[in-house]
């Protein structure tokens, strides 16, 4: 299967990056050869400029100079993100890869006759590997995990027929090195029966 793997973290030996090679490895180990958009060594700007803004609704302008990630995301069956959860969401890049390539035409259809209908047709199953500051029962209970809703909420949207996956580490900056391999092991595993 095609997979398309995207990570952001600004550092090269972080929770984040080492979730993201075993992410990797898992899906080599499956038979994958995935496509690694490392947002930060790309030095991918998070911003939407205006060109692309007034664009947004024009499926044919709305991408441009962003083609190899539009076209990764096109032809994606499995759509693997790692990163860390700060402020109850992902970091800056990730969240503007995302506002950025989730387009109109993409990742979904407008309709003027009736609500969007997803674009995503090809995807099998979206993964989120995250790593959360917080414990669980504060993201889970007390602030109601936004992070792992909204991307639950951007596959009904744009990939209803994948299968979501949330592979999350709570209380990440605190766990000892054993609960952290347990998870990255985890991840491995879980990205290694994907088919």
């Amino acid at each position: 299967m095609r997979a398309l793997l995207v990570t952001a973290h600004p550092a090269e030996d972080s929770l984040t990056a080492a979730m993201a090679a075993r992410a990797e490895a898992g899906l080599r180990r499956a038979g994958h050869a995935p496509e690694v958009f490392d947002l930060e060594r790309l030095g991918f700007d998070p911003a939407m400029p205006e060109a692309q803004w007034r664009a947004y609704h024009d499926p044919a302008a709305n991408a441009a100079g962003l083609e190899p990630h539009a076209a990764a995301l096109r032809t994606a069956e499995i759509l693997v993100l790692c990163h860390p959860v700060w402020w109850a969401g992902p970091p800056a890049r990730l969240k503007g890869w995302l506002d950025r390539t989730m387009l109109p035409g993409l990742a979904f259809v407008e309709r003027p006759d009736g609500p969007p209908r997803p674009g995503l047709t090809g995807l099998r199953h979206f993964v989120v590997c995250a790593a959360y500051g917080a414990p669980f029962w504060l993201t889970r209970f007390g602030l109601g995990d936004p992070a792992r809703r909204a991307m639950a909420g951007l596959r009904r949207f744009c990939a209803p027929q994948a299968r979501f996956h949330h592979l999350a580490l709570y209380g990440a900056e605190l766990a000892p090195a054993a609960r952290r391999e347990r998870h990255l092991a985890r991840i491995e595993s879980a990205l290694g029966r994907l088919g």
